[in-house]
């Protein structure tokens, strides 16, 4: 995982700092900015208001394989899908990213579309467009909120700047001239060369994004924004990034807010008065960000579902989301309801030690934010046990789940995995790790995508697994037969579409 680096808020220069690091999953991070009030920039949406930052590509070149953009964002509730970036204003686009995980790209010859599965979340939040390999080696995009991996599509072909007769690539933020965006944008940081975050699970949101190197990456974003100050030209804080030619490689894209689609190489188009109201900034004092981390803000306003008749336990994940974004250790909690009452999660990885957290909750789901196998349990008796769990089917990659059985500690436990978006198709695995030693049992392939429920029963050494009632393998095997926890597991070392899956509606019977 990566280390963040220091801390500092810049208008129109980089300044120095001295690095603090947020050791392997975030420890505080602690910011220049002592003021709890920040100005931030807000696009009402009510037309092409955005920042013009002039051209960034060279009209038509193809552009690398890897890339990374991300921004701080918040929605207002009246638009939340809108532009948060339009490179061009035709349906030529080398990024087009709207604030609900959405967007496309293009590949020379027709505009390819990338999604997500979730919903923003409330408040501010981070997210991510990356184009890196899965982890099977194919070349992927994944859409990320708050860290968590949200959409994931394939690659098709390179992505492409459009050419100058459709407006060339010139950057705008905050959408052209239509589908503008409408909220709060604190900070962008764009790699158009290369992807520091490429083959990873998760990462850990930066709060404040740095002017400085960020710790490991060997080198500046291409384009670093900040729009937390007041000013006419909105600075870029890194190095820059042309494109095309070597002449024009390395050069900075300030912005100005615009309310024109008329861009320019040099210079800024010419605003038109009175038709649309620029970008303005405006106090917030809701923000993640300063010498005070904030708690996650508002909430999606779930409700514990109701348990099935007969369940020692139940969890239906309706409650305010736990990611690193906001919170230094992501928590599972406490199960919901059940005869053997409300018990707390533990969760612990195989022969990596373990991370502050491995699991979290996203949009009423637990989620998994590492790269190593890891799993997750409650303490229940030892012996016979009937447990399953939900997974969620998505357009863009949701749709993993597993269950988790006979689990002693984070090195001893039996898993039921059923994964759909691999190289290899649909299929369901069965297996344990013992003294972190993993010991495959079965492989069931062919099973079709599907928005499926994993249920294993366990009478004294018959192990039966189940998939939406369909008894798809049975066997016996006494192997950590003493062991009593159930929950749910990664089996797999690391895939980037692990962090895709969801686990609903945890029932023990």
């Amino acid at each position: 995982m990566k280390e963040a680096s220091c801390i500092a808020v810049v208008v129109l220069a980089a300044a120095s700092c001295s690095p603090s690091s947020l050791g392997l999953q975030g420890a505080a991070v602690v910011s220049r900015i002592a003021a709890p009030s920040m100005q931030f920039l807000h696009f009402d949406g009510s037309g092409q208001e955005h920042v013009d930052h002039g051209m960034w590509n060279e009209a038509g070149v193809a552009l690398g394989p890897s890339a990374l953009l991300q921004a701080w964002i918040e929605n207002d509730v009246a638009s939340p899908c809108g532009y948060v970036v339009s490179t061009s204003y035709s349906g030529e686009h080398s990024w087009l990213t709207n604030g609900c995980g959405g967007g496309n790209y293009w590949n020379g010859s027709a505009a390819v579309s990338y999604g997500s599965d979730d919903a923003p979340p409330p408040g501010w939040f981070e997210e991510s467009v990356s184009f890196q390999p899965d982890g099977g080696g194919t070349p992927s995009v994944v859409v990320r909120m708050n860290g968590v991996p949200v959409g994931m599509a394939a690659q098709q072909g390179p992505r492409v700047a459009p050419q100058a007769g459709v407006g060339g690539d010139i950057w705008f933020t905050g959408g052209s001239s239509h589908i503008n965006w409408s909220g709060w944008i604190a900070q962008l940081r764009v790699y158009e060369t290369w992807n520091p975050f490429a083959g990873a699970v998760a990462y850990v949101p930066e709060r404040q994004y740095s002017s400085n190197n960020d710790s490991g990456y060997q080198a500046e974003p291409d384009m670093l924004i900040d729009y937390t100050r007041p000013s006419l030209v909105v600075a870029d804080l890194s190095s820059g990034y042309g494109g095309g030619n070597a002449a024009n490689r390395r050069v900075t894209h300030p912005g100005r807010p615009s309310n024109s689609d008329v861009g320019l190489v040099v210079g800024f188009p010419t605003e038109q008065p009175g038709a649309t109201p620029l970008p303005t900034w405006q106090g917030k004092t809701d923000h993640p960000f300063g010498t005070v981390i904030a708690t996650p803000p508002g909430t999606r306003g779930l409700v514990p579902a109701s348990p099935p008749t007969g369940a020692r336990v139940f969890d239906s994940f309706q409650r305010d989301d736990q990611t690193y974004a906001y919170s230094n250790a992501p928590t599972l909690g406490m199960t919901e309801a059940g005869s053997l009452g409300r018990l707390a999660w533990q969760q612990g990885c195989v022969g990596v030690g373990n991370f502050p957290s491995s699991w979290g909750v996203f949009n009423g789901a637990a989620v998994y934010l590492e790269q190593a196998p890891c799993v997750a349990w409650v303490a229940t008796p030892a012996g016979d046990v009937d447990v399953q769990v939900d997974g969620r089917l998505g357009n863009w990659g949701n749709g993993d789940t597993s269950v988790a059985f006979r689990v002693c500690d984070a090195a001893n436990w039996w898993y039921a995995q059923h994964t759909w978006n691999s190289a290899g198709g649909g299929y369901l695995s069965l297996g344990y790790y013992a003294a972190g030693q993993l010991h495959d049992v079965a492989d069931v392939p062919g099973i079709a995508r599907g928005q499926h429920t994993v249920r294993v029963v366990v009478h004294g050494n018959a192990i039966a697994v189940y998939l939406d009632g369909i008894d798809v393998r049975d066997t016996v095997d006494g192997a950590l037969a003493g062991c009593g926890g159930t929950g749910f597991a990664i089996a797999n070392n690391g895939a980037t579409d692990a962090g895709l899956g969801r686990w609903d509606n945890f029932t023990v019977r």
